[in-house]
């Protein structure tokens, strides 16, 4: 392995998020396990096998990671460990699963309230949110101490989220983005509502992790979830279209909480997703990338859009009231040349405010 692998390494780690399979509990868990689930549906269990393969791989990975976050370190690796391991029940899988708790536990760091996990590019100061924080590491312990019964790994869950909590600012009712370097001008600290993080990945994380925290729950993490739902609607949109960072990825806790609290949030979704629909079409994609480029991958590209359109549409009012172009998966193309300029739109106040987000 080269030194491309010092971190669990995107190539292997995104190989087994794409071919391990279960019913997802967002368009996020369903992209990454998206070629595993047609496994499933075309009953090729080849595609499963690759995947299994690949479990003798990790272990040396696992025991050299030094981001523990779950988009590329060994909260992410154990989630897919255990998604593997539930379509294919092997010791080994499972046992990799375990060495990738271990691992958090021995990378966890004491704070003044609970635990929590440094990312070494990020900085000294661990993160909350979903993508590098203890959000995500919180909810990826949570599944494996269901999986196992093993106390340990609910009890740093558990410390995690404590160690968030004492990160909220209730004036802002959001939780700090503490990345070194993104600080406001004047030294305090930015906030963001996108699945990455703050507000929306938070929701995102604590209401699939209700179905392990309720029983216990004094009605603090149903609190959070209330907060980070507002947050999310009055902040989390209209800035790009990604999963990572846009609309569409934050459509995902709004979808998650109207099916797992029943919410009747369908009408809300329908607008927000005809907005972000019309800007696209006015302006081309929004990845939040350098330049007008428009990649063909999930979290930063047209997969992720492309599968949030689809669902959104799907579940939300929209389905009741068809879009008067039909299927808007009809429109999921690339719309901006090499030079940044939008198929057909030249003229320059148009491309003005069609890159002002950019």
């Amino acid at each position: 392995m080269g030194s491309q692998h010092r971190a669990i390494p995107f190539g292997l780690f995104n190989f087994l998020l794409v071919y391990t399979v279960s019913e997802s509990s967002s368009t996020q868990e369903r992209g990454r396990r998206g070629a595993t689930h047609l496994a499933a549906l075309w009953d090729d269990p080849a595609l499963l096998d690759e995947a299994e393969a690949l479990v003798s791989f990790l272990p040396g990975l696992i025991d050299a990671d030094t981001w523990s976050d779950v988009v590329a370190g060994a909260a992410g690796c154990l989630v897919c460990l255990l998604r593997l391991w539930e379509q294919r029940p092997t010791p080994a899988t499972l046992a990799a699963a375990v060495r990738c708790g271990e691992r958090l536990l021995a990378r966890a760091v004491p704070m003044a309230s609970g635990i929590g996990w440094r990312v070494e590019p990020a900085g000294p100061v661990p993160l909350a949110g979903m993508s590098h924080g203890a959000a995500g590491i919180a909810w990826a312990l949570l599944q494996l101490a269901a999986a196992t019964g093993d106390r340990r790994f609910r009890e740093a869950a558990e410390a995690g989220l404590a160690y968030e909590r004492s990160l909220y600012v209730p004036e802002r009712r959001n939780w700090p983005d503490l990345r070194s370097g993104s600080e406001e001008g004047d030294g305090s600290p930015s906030f963001l509502s996108t699945w990455c993080h703050g507000a929306a990945g938070i929701a995102l994380a604590r209401l699939d992790g209700l179905r392990y925290l309720d029983d216990g729950d004094d009605g603090t993490v149903r609190e959070e979830i209330a907060i980070a739902l507002e947050t999310t609607l009055r902040e989390g949109f209209g800035r790009g279209h990604c999963q990572c960072h846009g609309d569409l990825g934050n459509l995902e806790p709004l979808l998650l909480a109207q099916d797992r609290l029943g919410l009747d949030l369908a009408p809300r979704i329908g607008r927000l997703l005809g907005g972000t629909l019309a800007d696209q079409r006015a302006c081309g994609w929004r990845f939040g990338m350098h330049g007008r480029t428009e990649p063909p991958g999930f979290m930063l590209g047209l997969a992720g859009s492309g599968m949030s359109t689809r669902t959104g549409y799907r579940l939300s009012s929209c389905w009741h009231r068809p879009h008067r172009g039909g299927d808007p998966l009809r429109d999921l193309r690339p719309r901006c040349s090499r030079d940044g300029v939008v198929e057909g739109k030249k003229d320059e106040e148009e491309h003005r405010r069609c890159t002002r987000f950019s």
